[in-house]
Protein backbone atom coordinates (compact mmCIF):
# COMPACT_ATOMS: atom_id res chain seq x y z
CA UNK A 1 0.00 0.00 0.00
CA UNK A 2 1.61 2.83 -0.93
CA UNK A 3 2.04 5.88 1.68
CA UNK A 4 -1.15 8.59 1.98
CA UNK A 5 0.22 11.86 0.10
CA UNK A 6 -0.75 14.30 -2.03
CA UNK A 7 0.10 13.71 -5.45
CA UNK A 8 -1.01 17.39 -6.64
CA UNK A 9 2.13 19.48 -7.33
CA UNK A 10 0.94 22.96 -6.60
CA UNK A 11 2.92 25.97 -6.80
CA UNK A 12 6.16 24.28 -7.21
CA UNK A 13 5.97 22.85 -3.99
CA UNK A 14 6.94 18.86 -2.79
CA UNK A 15 4.16 16.27 -2.88
CA UNK A 16 5.61 15.45 0.79
CA UNK A 17 5.66 19.42 1.52
CA UNK A 18 1.93 19.36 1.13
CA UNK A 19 -0.09 18.54 4.74
CA UNK A 20 -3.06 19.42 3.81
CA UNK A 21 -5.61 20.39 0.66
CA UNK A 22 -5.65 24.38 0.80
CA UNK A 23 -9.07 24.29 -0.52
CA UNK A 24 -10.53 27.82 -0.97
CA UNK A 25 -14.22 29.52 -2.15
CA UNK A 26 -13.60 31.16 -5.87
CA UNK A 27 -17.27 31.36 -6.53
CA UNK A 28 -20.21 31.26 -3.86
CA UNK A 29 -24.01 32.16 -3.72
CA UNK A 30 -23.03 35.57 -2.28
CA UNK A 31 -21.21 36.63 -4.62
CA UNK A 32 -23.89 35.78 -7.54
CA UNK A 33 -26.90 36.49 -6.13
CA UNK A 34 -29.02 33.00 -6.35
CA UNK A 35 -29.16 30.31 -4.22
CA UNK A 36 -30.04 27.16 -7.01
CA UNK A 37 -27.36 24.25 -6.10
CA UNK A 38 -23.92 23.84 -8.27
CA UNK A 39 -23.73 20.96 -10.14
CA UNK A 40 -21.10 20.03 -13.02
CA UNK A 41 -17.42 21.96 -12.73
CA UNK A 42 -15.11 21.42 -16.02
CA UNK A 43 -11.78 22.82 -16.48
CA UNK A 44 -10.66 23.50 -20.03
CA UNK A 45 -8.65 20.56 -21.44
CA UNK A 46 -5.72 22.55 -22.53
CA UNK A 47 -5.68 25.21 -19.59
CA UNK A 48 -6.59 24.87 -16.32
CA UNK A 49 -6.48 28.67 -15.68
CA UNK A 50 -9.96 28.50 -17.54
CA UNK A 51 -13.12 26.88 -15.66
CA UNK A 52 -16.54 26.92 -16.04
CA UNK A 53 -19.49 25.83 -13.76
CA UNK A 54 -23.06 25.42 -13.70
CA UNK A 55 -26.21 25.62 -11.83
CA UNK A 56 -28.79 23.49 -11.84
CA UNK A 57 -31.26 21.52 -9.79
CA UNK A 58 -33.15 17.76 -11.06
CA UNK A 59 -36.34 18.18 -10.78
CA UNK A 60 -38.50 15.54 -8.27
CA UNK A 61 -40.40 13.57 -11.05
CA UNK A 62 -43.32 12.98 -8.79
CA UNK A 63 -42.98 17.09 -7.77
CA UNK A 64 -45.76 19.44 -9.60
CA UNK A 65 -44.84 22.58 -8.32
CA UNK A 66 -42.80 24.92 -10.88
CA UNK A 67 -38.97 24.46 -10.41
CA UNK A 68 -36.90 27.40 -9.07
CA UNK A 69 -34.92 29.82 -11.57
CA UNK A 70 -31.25 28.73 -12.16
CA UNK A 71 -28.21 30.95 -11.69
CA UNK A 72 -26.26 30.48 -14.90
CA UNK A 73 -23.55 28.84 -16.30
CA UNK A 74 -20.26 30.51 -14.96
CA UNK A 75 -16.66 31.19 -16.53
CA UNK A 76 -13.46 32.13 -15.41
CA UNK A 77 -10.28 32.42 -17.53
CA UNK A 78 -7.85 33.73 -14.48
CA UNK A 79 -8.28 30.82 -12.37
CA UNK A 80 -10.95 31.60 -10.53
CA UNK A 81 -9.94 35.50 -9.45
CA UNK A 82 -12.98 36.57 -11.66
CA UNK A 83 -15.60 34.88 -13.05
CA UNK A 84 -18.36 36.02 -15.54
CA UNK A 85 -22.07 34.50 -16.54
CA UNK A 86 -22.09 33.09 -19.82
CA UNK A 87 -25.56 32.90 -21.01
CA UNK A 88 -26.49 35.14 -24.01
CA UNK A 89 -29.34 35.40 -26.82
CA UNK A 90 -32.08 32.21 -26.39
CA UNK A 91 -29.93 30.61 -23.65
CA UNK A 92 -31.20 32.37 -20.89
CA UNK A 93 -29.55 32.51 -17.17
CA UNK A 94 -32.53 31.08 -15.24
CA UNK A 95 -31.80 27.37 -17.44
CA UNK A 96 -30.94 24.16 -15.19
CA UNK A 97 -27.81 22.87 -16.94
CA UNK A 98 -27.75 19.29 -16.21
CA UNK A 99 -24.31 18.40 -18.33
CA UNK A 100 -22.02 20.60 -20.32
CA UNK A 101 -19.38 19.50 -22.31
CA UNK A 102 -15.59 21.10 -23.59
CA UNK A 103 -14.16 19.99 -26.89
CA UNK A 104 -10.96 18.74 -26.39
CA UNK A 105 -9.90 19.57 -30.12
CA UNK A 106 -11.26 22.83 -30.08
CA UNK A 107 -12.09 24.24 -26.47
CA UNK A 108 -14.29 27.82 -27.93
CA UNK A 109 -16.70 24.51 -28.77
CA UNK A 110 -19.33 23.81 -25.51
CA UNK A 111 -22.47 22.01 -25.61
CA UNK A 112 -24.99 22.72 -22.64
CA UNK A 113 -27.67 19.95 -21.88
CA UNK A 114 -30.78 21.60 -20.24
CA UNK A 115 -33.89 20.74 -18.05
CA UNK A 116 -37.03 21.66 -20.45
CA UNK A 117 -35.08 23.63 -23.29
CA UNK A 118 -32.38 20.99 -24.69
CA UNK A 119 -29.16 21.37 -25.77
CA UNK A 120 -26.87 24.69 -26.46
CA UNK A 121 -23.87 24.89 -28.69
CA UNK A 122 -21.47 27.91 -28.30
CA UNK A 123 -18.19 28.12 -30.94
CA UNK A 124 -16.63 31.09 -29.60
CA UNK A 125 -16.31 30.06 -25.35
CA UNK A 126 -19.76 30.93 -24.66
CA UNK A 127 -19.82 34.68 -26.01
CA UNK A 128 -23.26 33.46 -28.47
CA UNK A 129 -25.01 30.46 -27.89
CA UNK A 130 -27.84 28.54 -30.25
CA UNK A 131 -29.84 25.90 -29.38
CA UNK A 132 -29.25 22.43 -31.20
CA UNK A 133 -32.36 20.17 -31.15
CA UNK A 134 -33.43 18.98 -34.59
CA UNK A 135 -33.91 15.80 -34.70
CA UNK A 136 -34.04 14.85 -30.87
CA UNK A 137 -37.83 13.79 -30.57
CA UNK A 138 -39.58 11.40 -29.26
CA UNK A 139 -43.74 10.34 -30.19
CA UNK A 140 -44.01 13.70 -31.95
CA UNK A 141 -42.60 15.72 -28.81
CA UNK A 142 -39.78 17.71 -29.00
CA UNK A 143 -37.80 20.28 -26.99
CA UNK A 144 -38.91 22.56 -25.63
CA UNK A 145 -40.28 19.83 -23.42
CA UNK A 146 -41.65 20.63 -19.72
CA UNK A 147 -41.02 16.96 -18.78
CA UNK A 148 -37.50 16.25 -20.37
CA UNK A 149 -33.85 17.18 -19.45
CA UNK A 150 -30.67 16.66 -21.60
CA UNK A 151 -29.08 14.60 -18.84
CA UNK A 152 -25.79 13.43 -19.99
CA UNK A 153 -23.56 14.74 -23.18
CA UNK A 154 -19.97 14.06 -24.30
CA UNK A 155 -17.83 15.10 -27.27
CA UNK A 156 -15.34 13.26 -28.86
CA UNK A 157 -11.89 13.92 -28.01
CA UNK A 158 -10.39 14.82 -31.42
CA UNK A 159 -13.58 15.76 -33.27
CA UNK A 160 -15.63 18.59 -31.97
CA UNK A 161 -19.16 17.75 -34.45
CA UNK A 162 -19.33 14.65 -32.91
CA UNK A 163 -21.56 15.54 -30.03
CA UNK A 164 -23.41 13.01 -27.94
CA UNK A 165 -26.27 13.30 -25.44
CA UNK A 166 -28.98 11.32 -23.39
CA UNK A 167 -32.44 12.56 -23.05
CA UNK A 168 -34.78 11.78 -19.67
CA UNK A 169 -38.11 12.16 -18.65
CA UNK A 170 -37.08 13.92 -15.39
CA UNK A 171 -40.69 14.95 -14.80
CA UNK A 172 -44.85 14.46 -15.59
CA UNK A 173 -45.40 11.21 -13.41
CA UNK A 174 -47.66 10.86 -10.63
CA UNK A 175 -49.23 7.75 -8.95
CA UNK A 176 -51.57 7.47 -11.55
CA UNK A 177 -48.84 7.07 -14.25
CA UNK A 178 -45.31 5.73 -12.43
CA UNK A 179 -43.92 5.08 -15.72
CA UNK A 180 -41.50 7.55 -18.05
CA UNK A 181 -41.04 7.61 -21.70
CA UNK A 182 -37.59 8.67 -22.33
CA UNK A 183 -36.27 10.16 -25.81
CA UNK A 184 -32.81 8.60 -24.85
CA UNK A 185 -29.14 8.57 -26.52
CA UNK A 186 -29.26 10.57 -29.32
CA UNK A 187 -25.98 10.84 -31.75
CA UNK A 188 -24.76 14.11 -33.78
CA UNK A 189 -21.88 13.91 -36.17
CA UNK A 190 -22.73 17.07 -37.62
CA UNK A 191 -22.08 19.58 -34.76
CA UNK A 192 -25.45 19.24 -33.43
CA UNK A 193 -26.95 20.35 -36.04
CA UNK A 194 -29.50 17.32 -36.81
CA UNK A 195 -29.31 14.24 -34.33
CA UNK A 196 -30.38 10.10 -34.77
CA UNK A 197 -31.72 8.51 -32.21
CA UNK A 198 -29.75 5.05 -31.24
CA UNK A 199 -31.38 2.93 -28.32
CA UNK A 200 -30.30 0.06 -29.75
CA UNK A 201 -29.34 -2.43 -27.09
CA UNK A 202 -29.84 -0.17 -23.94
CA UNK A 203 -32.55 -1.21 -21.27
CA UNK A 204 -36.16 -0.17 -22.10
CA UNK A 205 -36.70 3.51 -22.66
CA UNK A 206 -40.43 3.08 -21.89
CA UNK A 207 -42.58 0.17 -20.22
CA UNK A 208 -46.37 0.15 -19.70
CA UNK A 209 -48.27 0.67 -16.00
CA UNK A 210 -51.24 -1.18 -17.60
CA UNK A 211 -50.00 -4.21 -15.63
CA UNK A 212 -48.82 -2.33 -12.91
CA UNK A 213 -44.87 -2.85 -13.33
CA UNK A 214 -42.85 -0.91 -15.31
CA UNK A 215 -39.13 -0.63 -15.66
CA UNK A 216 -37.06 1.44 -17.71
CA UNK A 217 -33.49 3.08 -18.33
CA UNK A 218 -32.14 6.01 -19.52
CA UNK A 219 -28.55 6.91 -19.44
CA UNK A 220 -27.04 9.29 -16.97
CA UNK A 221 -24.12 9.88 -17.85
CA UNK A 222 -21.73 9.57 -20.85
CA UNK A 223 -17.92 9.27 -20.85
CA UNK A 224 -15.27 8.89 -23.91
CA UNK A 225 -11.89 7.68 -23.47
CA UNK A 226 -9.24 9.81 -25.13
CA UNK A 227 -7.56 6.50 -26.36
CA UNK A 228 -10.08 5.34 -28.34
CA UNK A 229 -12.77 8.16 -29.60
CA UNK A 230 -14.94 6.10 -30.82
CA UNK A 231 -16.28 4.22 -27.75
CA UNK A 232 -19.01 5.42 -25.58
CA UNK A 233 -19.48 4.16 -21.78
CA UNK A 234 -23.11 5.11 -20.39
CA UNK A 235 -24.07 4.67 -17.06
CA UNK A 236 -27.45 3.87 -16.77
CA UNK A 237 -29.96 5.69 -14.56
CA UNK A 238 -32.26 1.81 -13.93
CA UNK A 239 -36.17 2.94 -12.55
CA UNK A 240 -38.43 -0.29 -11.07
CA UNK A 241 -42.04 0.83 -10.38
CA UNK A 242 -44.00 -1.71 -9.32
CA UNK A 243 -48.15 -1.70 -7.87
CA UNK A 244 -48.82 -5.32 -7.42
CA UNK A 245 -50.33 -5.70 -4.19
CA UNK A 246 -50.45 -9.42 -3.69
CA UNK A 247 -47.33 -10.57 -6.08
CA UNK A 248 -44.43 -9.32 -7.27
CA UNK A 249 -44.02 -6.90 -4.35
CA UNK A 250 -40.11 -5.90 -4.64
CA UNK A 251 -39.11 -3.50 -6.84
CA UNK A 252 -35.64 -4.17 -8.33
CA UNK A 253 -32.46 -2.02 -10.19
CA UNK A 254 -29.19 -2.51 -11.21
CA UNK A 255 -26.60 -0.79 -11.37
CA UNK A 256 -25.54 -0.68 -14.98
CA UNK A 257 -23.25 0.34 -17.58
CA UNK A 258 -23.14 0.09 -21.87
CA UNK A 259 -20.58 0.20 -24.12
CA UNK A 260 -20.58 1.17 -28.00
CA UNK A 261 -17.58 1.27 -30.10
CA UNK A 262 -18.64 2.91 -33.37
CA UNK A 263 -19.44 6.57 -31.95
CA UNK A 264 -23.01 5.86 -31.43
CA UNK A 265 -23.99 3.89 -34.23
CA UNK A 266 -24.64 0.35 -34.10
CA UNK A 267 -25.39 -1.87 -31.48
CA UNK A 268 -24.57 -1.17 -27.70
CA UNK A 269 -23.22 -3.85 -25.03
CA UNK A 270 -23.67 -4.79 -21.58
CA UNK A 271 -20.48 -4.37 -19.11
CA UNK A 272 -22.53 -4.60 -15.74
CA UNK A 273 -20.53 -7.64 -14.11
CA UNK A 274 -20.29 -7.13 -10.71
CA UNK A 275 -22.46 -4.05 -9.81
CA UNK A 276 -24.69 -4.15 -7.01
CA UNK A 277 -28.51 -4.23 -7.30
CA UNK A 278 -31.08 -2.20 -5.54
CA UNK A 279 -34.44 -3.52 -3.77
CA UNK A 280 -37.46 -2.65 -2.00
CA UNK A 281 -39.51 -4.93 -0.21
CA UNK A 282 -42.87 -4.12 0.78
CA UNK A 283 -42.59 -2.41 3.84
CA UNK A 284 -46.01 -2.10 4.97
CA UNK A 285 -50.16 -2.74 4.70
CA UNK A 286 -50.98 0.04 2.16
CA UNK A 287 -48.21 0.60 -0.02
CA UNK A 288 -49.51 1.58 -3.48
CA UNK A 289 -45.90 1.58 -4.99
CA UNK A 290 -42.67 0.66 -4.42
CA UNK A 291 -39.72 1.96 -6.49
CA UNK A 292 -36.09 1.17 -6.51
CA UNK A 293 -33.68 3.32 -8.68
CA UNK A 294 -30.15 2.96 -9.75
CA UNK A 295 -27.85 4.68 -11.56
CA UNK A 296 -24.14 6.25 -11.70
CA UNK A 297 -21.85 8.73 -12.55
CA UNK A 298 -18.62 7.68 -14.94
CA UNK A 299 -14.98 8.85 -15.25
CA UNK A 300 -12.44 7.12 -17.30
CA UNK A 301 -9.20 7.88 -17.80
CA UNK A 302 -6.45 6.04 -19.82
CA UNK A 303 -3.52 3.73 -18.76
CA UNK A 304 -1.32 3.38 -21.86
CA UNK A 305 -3.94 2.16 -24.93
CA UNK A 306 -6.13 1.46 -22.32
CA UNK A 307 -9.01 2.50 -20.09
CA UNK A 308 -9.96 2.12 -16.38
CA UNK A 309 -13.37 3.20 -15.45
CA UNK A 310 -14.97 4.33 -11.86
CA UNK A 311 -18.67 4.79 -11.69
CA UNK A 312 -19.96 6.67 -8.40
CA UNK A 313 -23.08 4.94 -8.19
CA UNK A 314 -26.34 6.70 -7.28
CA UNK A 315 -29.57 4.82 -5.58
CA UNK A 316 -32.74 5.41 -4.41
CA UNK A 317 -36.00 3.31 -3.00
CA UNK A 318 -38.92 4.11 -1.72
CA UNK A 319 -42.61 3.31 -1.46
CA UNK A 320 -46.17 5.77 -1.97
CA UNK A 321 -49.17 5.54 0.39
CA UNK A 322 -52.35 7.03 0.49
CA UNK A 323 -51.07 9.54 2.36
CA UNK A 324 -47.72 9.48 2.77
CA UNK A 325 -44.42 8.39 0.93
CA UNK A 326 -40.96 6.80 2.42
CA UNK A 327 -37.77 7.63 0.50
CA UNK A 328 -34.65 6.54 1.24
CA UNK A 329 -30.63 6.71 0.00
CA UNK A 330 -29.03 3.14 -0.91
CA UNK A 331 -25.82 4.55 -2.95
CA UNK A 332 -23.17 2.04 -2.97
CA UNK A 333 -20.24 4.14 -3.43
CA UNK A 334 -17.25 4.04 -6.09
CA UNK A 335 -16.98 1.02 -8.35
CA UNK A 336 -13.77 0.68 -10.87
CA UNK A 337 -13.47 -1.24 -14.09
CA UNK A 338 -9.65 -2.51 -14.37
CA UNK A 339 -7.83 -2.31 -17.89
CA UNK A 340 -9.06 -5.57 -19.48
CA UNK A 341 -11.66 -6.59 -17.16
CA UNK A 342 -15.21 -6.81 -17.48
CA UNK A 343 -16.48 -7.41 -14.28
CA UNK A 344 -16.23 -4.43 -11.96
CA UNK A 345 -14.97 -4.35 -8.29
CA UNK A 346 -16.06 -2.11 -5.13
CA UNK A 347 -13.26 0.43 -4.20
CA UNK A 348 -14.95 1.73 -0.86
CA UNK A 349 -11.96 0.70 1.99
CA UNK A 350 -12.54 3.31 4.77
CA UNK A 351 -15.73 5.85 3.17
CA UNK A 352 -18.74 5.98 5.85
CA UNK A 353 -21.71 3.60 5.38
CA UNK A 354 -24.83 5.82 7.11
CA UNK A 355 -27.52 4.03 8.23
CA UNK A 356 -30.27 6.39 9.67
CA UNK A 357 -33.88 7.44 8.95
CA UNK A 358 -33.38 8.71 5.63
CA UNK A 359 -30.36 6.27 4.27
CA UNK A 360 -29.89 2.58 4.11
CA UNK A 361 -26.28 1.32 4.35
CA UNK A 362 -25.53 3.72 1.94
CA UNK A 363 -21.93 5.07 1.36
CA UNK A 364 -22.50 8.69 -0.28
CA UNK A 365 -19.75 9.41 -3.26
CA UNK A 366 -19.49 11.97 -5.71
CA UNK A 367 -18.57 11.23 -8.69
CA UNK A 368 -14.54 11.08 -8.79
CA UNK A 369 -11.91 13.13 -10.41
CA UNK A 370 -8.75 11.02 -11.30
CA UNK A 371 -5.18 12.50 -11.54
CA UNK A 372 -4.56 12.53 -15.26
CA UNK A 373 -0.87 11.10 -14.45
CA UNK A 374 -1.88 8.40 -12.04
CA UNK A 375 -4.76 6.27 -11.98
CA UNK A 376 -4.32 5.09 -8.58
CA UNK A 377 -4.71 9.20 -7.24
CA UNK A 378 -8.53 9.84 -7.05
CA UNK A 379 -10.52 12.70 -5.23
CA UNK A 380 -14.30 12.14 -3.94
CA UNK A 381 -17.01 14.37 -2.33
CA UNK A 382 -18.43 12.40 0.56
CA UNK A 383 -22.38 13.60 1.23
CA UNK A 384 -24.75 12.65 3.68
CA UNK A 385 -22.50 10.83 6.09
CA UNK A 386 -22.44 13.05 9.01
CA UNK A 387 -24.48 10.65 11.05
CA UNK A 388 -22.38 7.71 10.57
CA UNK A 389 -18.99 10.02 10.93
CA UNK A 390 -19.19 13.27 12.40
CA UNK A 391 -17.50 15.61 9.87
CA UNK A 392 -17.36 13.48 7.42
CA UNK A 393 -19.16 15.26 4.75
CA UNK A 394 -16.03 16.91 2.39
CA UNK A 395 -13.67 15.68 0.38
CA UNK A 396 -11.99 12.52 0.68
CA UNK A 397 -8.55 11.54 -1.31
CA UNK A 398 -6.75 7.84 -2.14
CA UNK A 399 -3.52 6.95 -3.66
CA UNK A 400 -4.30 3.60 -3.74
CA UNK A 401 -7.57 3.94 -6.15
CA UNK A 402 -9.84 3.56 -3.11
CA UNK A 403 -7.98 0.79 -0.80
CA UNK A 404 -8.16 2.48 1.50
CA UNK A 405 -9.35 6.43 1.16
CA UNK A 406 -8.41 9.11 3.63
CA UNK A 407 -10.72 11.67 4.97
CA UNK A 408 -8.02 14.32 4.11
CA UNK A 409 -10.23 18.25 4.85
CA UNK A 410 -8.09 19.05 7.80
CA UNK A 411 -8.14 22.94 7.88
CA UNK A 412 -8.17 22.65 4.38
CA UNK A 413 -10.62 25.64 3.98
CA UNK A 414 -13.86 22.92 4.23
CA UNK A 415 -13.49 22.43 7.72
CA UNK A 416 -16.25 25.68 8.19
CA UNK A 417 -18.07 27.78 5.63
CA UNK A 418 -16.76 31.13 5.05
CA UNK A 419 -19.34 33.63 6.53
CA UNK A 420 -22.06 31.46 8.01
CA UNK A 421 -19.94 28.63 10.11
CA UNK A 422 -21.55 25.46 8.39
CA UNK A 423 -19.45 22.51 9.52
CA UNK A 424 -20.81 20.03 7.00
CA UNK A 425 -19.13 20.70 3.17
CA UNK A 426 -20.69 18.40 0.64
CA UNK A 427 -18.83 18.11 -2.46
CA UNK A 428 -21.14 17.73 -5.30
CA UNK A 429 -18.79 17.44 -8.32
CA UNK A 430 -15.16 17.07 -8.15
CA UNK A 431 -12.38 17.56 -11.30
CA UNK A 432 -8.91 17.21 -11.21
CA UNK A 433 -7.67 19.20 -14.23
CA UNK A 434 -5.70 17.41 -17.24
CA UNK A 435 -2.27 19.48 -16.56
CA UNK A 436 -2.52 17.86 -12.94
CA UNK A 437 -2.41 20.93 -11.13
CA UNK A 438 -5.52 22.16 -9.94
CA UNK A 439 -8.62 20.52 -8.53
CA UNK A 440 -12.25 22.15 -8.63
CA UNK A 441 -15.68 21.37 -6.55
CA UNK A 442 -18.75 22.59 -6.31
CA UNK A 443 -19.61 22.50 -2.51
CA UNK A 444 -22.84 23.08 -1.20
CA UNK A 445 -23.03 23.35 3.00
CA UNK A 446 -25.22 21.68 4.98
CA UNK A 447 -26.34 21.86 9.00
CA UNK A 448 -28.26 25.17 8.83
CA UNK A 449 -31.60 25.40 10.28
CA UNK A 450 -32.46 28.55 8.35
CA UNK A 451 -31.25 26.56 4.42
CA UNK A 452 -29.16 29.38 3.76
CA UNK A 453 -26.52 28.21 1.68
CA UNK A 454 -24.64 31.62 0.86
CA UNK A 455 -21.71 29.68 1.05
CA UNK A 456 -22.32 27.10 -1.26
CA UNK A 457 -20.44 27.30 -4.82
CA UNK A 458 -17.29 26.52 -6.95
CA UNK A 459 -14.13 25.81 -4.52
CA UNK A 460 -10.55 25.44 -5.97
CA UNK A 461 -7.39 23.68 -4.92
CA UNK A 462 -5.17 25.63 -4.47
CA UNK A 463 -7.27 28.96 -4.21
CA UNK A 464 -7.51 31.56 -6.30
CA UNK A 465 -4.84 34.58 -5.75
CA UNK A 466 -6.15 38.21 -5.54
Amino acid sequence: MRKFSLILAIGGLSTAAMAAYPWGPSLTNAETGGSTPWGRVHFDPTNANVIWAATTEVPDPFETAPMPAANGLWKTEDGGSNWTQVNSGTFLTDYHVLDFAIAPSNTDVVYAGTLVEGVFKTTDGGATWAAVNSGISNGGDSFPNGDWGAAAIVVDPTDADKVYASVGQLAGLDILSPSPDHPGFFYSHDGGASWTKNNSGLPPTSDSFVDLSSNTGVASSLVIPASEPSTIYAGILKVDANGKVLFGKKAKARVLVFKNSSSGTGSWSGLSDGLPEIVQDDGGFGSLLRYAAAGGILTVTNIGPSQVLFLATLAYSGEIFLDDDTSFNRSKGVWALAPGSTTWIERNNGLPVVNDAENIDAINASPVGVHPNDPYTLLTGVFESESAMPGSTKIWATTTAGDPWMMSWTDTGLDTSPTQGHTEASAIFVEISRQGNRAAATVSWDGNPLGDDSDGGVYLLPPPTD
